[in-house]
């Protein structure tokens, strides 16, 4: 007997579980403001043991990111594995089955384990008009401020500074950016670093900034190649979709047409807040 155990938004997408051992549904902390009633995007079935045959050798392998995850294909079906569990897909990707690897706990498969959630949801975007970036979020005058940048750079410390402030924080480590209802909008994620903030708030997409630490706030527009060059650095792709990667390319073309694109070198300090309130978010997330 299976019985619901949640249905999360996240970027506009909906992900509803459902599982064969209803006891042992346990959402992380973060993943809990996302839960929504909403319709289905993508339905997943938790089972309570392995896949009948777990055999790959008549699988294509598409893509290996071992020991994290692979993904492998055959006719309209993919199958992501992960450390824990398998993941058999729809190709389309709207539903989804999860069967946990042998000796794997219970407690450790949902499609919220890491990084299945994420996968898939590259996967829709980049189908969909959208991107998921390396970046903290920012709401400032009910649009969203989004600062991009590796591992280190800063973004947690810049989403710190300004939540200090009282500001809201879509995301201090990872953002959406997509097309909806012919507007560019941000979208917060449950997936945060170190300040361990996140949102389900979606707001209008004002600008974008490639980070950089420096010896004062300083501001460059750029544009056209080198900006969508940047952005790709700090964006999750589906490298293993060729189709999808030339939607991402499309979809930075499209996004820089209207989105103003900045590097910011900046010191870690308050002083960052007056610096851009003062430069002011210059677009309006326009409609098209």
């Amino acid at each position: 007997m299976t019985a619901p155990a949640a249905t999360l938004s996240i970027g506009g997408f909906s992900f509803h579980e459902y599982r064969d051992n209803p006891a042992t549904t346990a959402l992380a902390a973060q993943y809990r403001p996302f839960i929504a009633n909403t319709a289905p995007s993508v339905t997943c079935h938790v089972h309570t043991k392995p896949r009948p045959s777990n055999d790959t050798r008549d699988w294509r392998l598409v893509f290996d990111a071992s020991p994290n995850w692979t993904l492998h294909q055959k006719h309209n079906h993919l199958l992501f594995q992960t450390m824990f569990l398998e993941a058999l897909c729809s190709h389309d990707l709207n539903h989804c089955d999860l069967f946990p690897l042998p000796d794997t706990p219970e407690n450790l498969i949902s499609f919220f384990s890491y990084p299945l959630a994420e996968l898939i949801t590259i996967s829709l975007l980049a189908r969909q008009e959208g991107i998921l970036l390396h970046s903290c979020g920012i709401e400032v005058e009910g649009r969203a401020l989004v600062f991009c940048g590796p591992s280190g750079i800063g973004k947690s410390t810049m989403a710190g500074i300004w939540q200090r402030h009282g500001y809201r924080i879509l995301s201090d480590d990872r953002v959406i950016i997509r097309q909806i209802n012919n507007q560019l909008v941000a979208c917060g994620t449950p997936w945060h670093g170190s300040a361990e903030l996140g949102s389900p708030t979606t707001l209008p997409l004002a600008n974008i900034y490639l980070l950089g630490r420096g010896s004062a706030n300083l501001l460059a527009p750029i544009n056209g190649a080198h900006a969508i060059s940047l952005l790709l650095q700090h964006s999750f792709l589906p490298f293993w979709d060729k189709e999808a990667m030339e939607n991402c390319l499309a979809f930075f073309e499209h996004t820089l047409q209207y989105i103003p694109c900045s590097t910011l070198e900046f010191l870690p300090d308050e002083q960052v807040i007056p610096f851009l309130l003062a430069a002011g978010p210059r677009a309006a997330g326009h409609n098209f």
